[in-house]
């Protein structure tokens, strides 16, 4: 017997105190209710056979776990502590004070981080430019991959002792054993300002 014969046999109209059956307003709202029943018992049969069960996955619940969260945890972020000037075109940005470098992905010495474990990271770099000098002056950093430009940004001072900023970030998928670093680019004798930590660079693995 199913839940809506059940459900017939138990209804009783307390309008006229008889079975369902003998009652024709009472037949017409149990017809409606069936129908509305056998509704919902159709969307139940789709879900079951739509829903993945755990037993048909390859993967326990613990790989599953592993796929969202980092192996190891993965952040660095440094900044420069003295002002560089006469930088030249494609050079690497070396920035000295290490903050922090969870992973040890990072090398102050060369200015590369290179990624302990690959997935999927954010980094941000921010510079400060100033101009001394009466002219127009700019500094262009790009944020690379491999040797592959991901973007840059600019510091353009219109008059002298103008202290600009740039800015930019990405969120990119990265291999283990990729390197990234920023480095100068259009400017043949860029300089960079270091006053209050105001130049830095900074990545976190976000998730594999």
């Amino acid at each position: 017997m199913t839940s809506v014969q059940l459900f017939s046999f138990a209804f009783i109209c307390f309008t006229c105190f008889s079975k369902v059956f003998s009652c024709e307003e009472c037949k017409t709202e149990v017809g409606i209710l069936k129908s509305k029943i056998k509704e919902l018992e159709n969307v139940i049969n789709i879900l079951n056979k739509t829903t993945l069960k755990r037993n048909e996955l390859d993967l326990t619940p613990s790989e599953v776990r592993k796929r969202a969260i980092p192996d190891v945890n993965v952040a660095f972020s440094v900044s420069l502590t003295s002002d560089q000037n006469h930088i030249g075109l494609a050079q690497t940005i070396k920035f000295d004070n290490v903050l922090l470098n969870d992973g040890q992905g990072y090398n102050k010495h060369s200015g590369v981080f290179v990624a302990p474990q690959g997935g999927v990271y954010l980094f941000a770099y921010i510079f400060c430019h100033t101009n001394p000098s009466s002219s127009v002056s700019q500094t262009w950093i790009e944020l690379m991959h491999n040797g592959k430009r991901i973007n840059s940004g600019v510091g353009d001072s219109r008059h002298s002792w103008q202290d600009i900023q740039g800015t930019n970030i990405a969120i990119i998928r990265v291999n283990a054993g990729d390197s990234i670093w920023v480095q100068n680019f259009y400017e043949h004798d860029a300089s960079l300002y270091t006053f209050e930590g105001a130049t830095t660079f900074s990545g976190s693995l976000l998730y594999v």
